[in-house]
């Protein structure tokens, strides 16, 4: 994907590239269907879709909490929509298990169909605030507001398609954006951030950009007590992570001081099970580490699984989206708008 030399490489791309030439004809007519006879099926409420448009992890989650909870502080009784990608059929997933463990007061439903995910908790919950987690694509369900996140180290999928490349759909599909959320700005410098503005002038034009990091907020035991721990003083961390983007984890922990020992990573939402575990200790052995890191959205899938099975500790890093000078206000501001003007309309 990074265009690496290599013959064998080349060969593969050619292959990944013409895989996603016809995937992107497919995402171009879907969207061009959208585009020219409107579909998307209105909701009584009030929807604010959280999306991207690169596969992996950009962030969202901490965004999507921090809105959650926020509307929530407005009064507001809030469902959280959305696919449950990776979850097994008929449970739910790491990112809705993470919101209804941080926020326990909104209505969390986890439905490939996100139109009947938010009629159910409209229908059963008396929901009337919708907040579809990754939902950019996901243009059958009408939204009021849609805020794209983009990850300032991998910002655009390495420029191609699926499966060439990470993109969801092309730049263009960036137009479609109301709000656009760069995320971890703090581990990129200046000259990569005016690259992603570049590129931002030409797709999305005109749209407000806001800047944010993922600000740690310490470390926490799987039943999520706090744990008192100095990470400067953690010499030999075994750290593991299921996410999109797991690089960032190891840059943050790097940044907060932890030594890290080794690291293995799975692939995005895997499941975890006992042999799994039983992996992760061998690794901690191995390695003489003092504790096992992970995310908090591994962290709410190992807790079931690792009761006395690991050698040492286990935590998780709590981290909480933090924006630059007075972004924050500004969406705050653009969402209570949002509510003021759907609060005027009802009868």
């Amino acid at each position: 994907m990074r265009g690496d030399p290599g013959w064998l490489l080349t060969g593969a791309r050619l292959a990944l590239r013409m895989a996603a030439t016809c995937y992107g004809i497919g995402v171009r007519l879907r969207n061009r269907r959208y585009d020219r006879s409107p579909a998307a099926i209105e909701l009584p409420v009030p929807v604010i879709s959280v999306g991207n448009i690169t596969a992996g992890g950009t962030g969202k989650t901490p965004l999507v909490i921090a809105l959650t909870r926020r509307l929530i502080e407005r009064g507001r009784r809030v469902g959280v929509v959305s696919r449950g990608y990776g979850a097994k059929r008929g449970a739910t997933s790491d990112e809705m298990m993470l919101t209804s463990r941080a926020v326990p007061g909104a209505v969390c439903v986890a439905d490939p169909d996100r139109v009947a995910a938010a009629r159910r908790a409209i229908d059963t919950a008396g929901v009337d605030c919708v907040v579809a987690d990754d939902a950019f694509q996901h243009r059958r369900l009408a939204r009021d507001l849609d805020i794209v996140v983009i990850d300032a180290t991998r910002p655009f999928g390495f420029g191609h398609l699926l499966p060439r490349g990470l993109l969801r759909e092309p730049l263009s599909g960036l137009a479609r954006a109301d709000v656009i959320v760069i995320s971890r700005t703090n581990l990129v410098d200046p000259a990569a951030l005016a690259l992603i503005d570049e590129q931002l002038d030409r797709w999305a034009p005109n749209r407000p950009r806001l800047r944010s990091c993922h600000a740690p907020r310490g470390f926490f035991r799987l039943d999520g007590s706090p744990a008192d721990i100095d990470p400067g003083r953690v010499r030999r961390a075994f750290v593991t992570a299921a996410i999109g983007n797991p690089d960032s984890f190891a840059r943050t922990l790097d940044g907060l001081g932890v030594s890290i020992s080794a690291t293995h990573w799975w692939p995005d939402h895997h499941v975890y099970g006992a042999p799994d575990v039983q992996f992760l200790a061998d690794q901690c052995r191995s390695h003489s580490a003092d504790c096992l890191l992970v995310t908090e959205k591994d962290a709410v899938k190992l807790a079931p699984l690792v009761a006395g099975q690991l050698p040492c500790p286990i935590y998780a890093l709590h981290v909480e989206i933090d924006f630059v000078g007075d972004d924050g206000r500004m969406l705050w501001d653009r969402i209570d708008d949002l509510l003021r003007g759907a609060d005027s309309q009802c009868p």
